[in-house]
């Protein structure tokens, strides 16, 4: 059996220091967060804590809901206080764009109400 050298002990060394590096990095790293500030109604139906599993399952980040009313999730969000809103006031949506406080704005859902029963 051959003596290893000094260049083959500095390798062995340097790849036990890179790994535990690697993963130390990766055990510490802590998991980010997204603050997602929504309205009562949209929060209340349960959806969103569905949602939040299947994300949190596929994805190392935590989110985290403020179920709040629609000005106060838009105020949440113009203070830096929330990452994304979901709401649902077109016309204040369309203003929190217009000032520069969101980039981008989707519509996800949509319903309509039916009212049936008798014509009196």
């Amino acid at each position: 059996m051959q003596r290893p050298t000094p260049l083959h002990i500095l390798i062995a060394v340097l790849t036990v220091l890179l790994t535990v590096g690697v993963i130390h990095d990766f055990l510490s790293t802590p998991r980010r967060r997204l603050i997602i500030a929504t309205t009562t109604s949209l929060y209340d139906t349960g959806i969103l804590e569905e949602i939040e599993r299947a994300f949190e399952e596929r994805h190392p980040i935590d989110l985290h809901f403020i179920s709040v009313g629609t000005g106060l999730a838009i105020q949440h969000a113009k203070r830096g206080d929330a990452d994304l809103i979901l709401v649902h006031a077109p016309s204040m949506e369309l203003a929190f764009l217009r000032e520069g406080y969101g980039v981008n704005r989707k519509i996800f859902a949509y319903n309509f109400f039916v009212i049936v029963g008798p014509a009196e």
